[in-house]
């Protein structure tokens, strides 16, 4: 992974120079199952929540092409404890389709 190679050759310099080199590192997160557009259907509604499970879920296999355990939030907290000092986290909510609904297919107010 390109990402590790980069972190640890920041961490190397960082440690050898004392010069901190890295602020901010962030990961954008896409499921790969079609949950992105505007399908409220029950079906679609349950995949889009069981699509979540690949950030905190480390027994979780991924359904779509990935195919494998995808451990998103775990693997970044390794990275972090690896490779990066003085860490700092932080998350954001984002929606994953159908923007206008909640994982339960019910109306909410338009977020815009």
């Amino acid at each position: 992974m390109k990402s590790i190679g980069l972190l640890d050759q920041l961490r190397r310099t960082n440690n050898a120079t004392g010069q901190r080199l890295l602020d901010l590192f962030t990961v954008h997160y896409y499921p790969q199952g079609g949950e992105f557009g505007s399908d409220v259907s029950t079906s679609m509604q349950l995949r889009r929540n069981r699509s979540t499970r690949s950030l905190w879920d480390t027994n979780y296999v991924d359904e779509t092409w990935i195919n494998d355990k995808v451990r998103l939030i775990p693997r970044l907290k390794q990275w972090a404890a690896q490779y990066i000092i003085r860490e700092r986290r932080s998350a954001s909510p984002n929606t994953i389709g159908a923007p206008r609904t909640t994982s339960t297919a019910r109306l909410r107010r338009p977020t815009c």
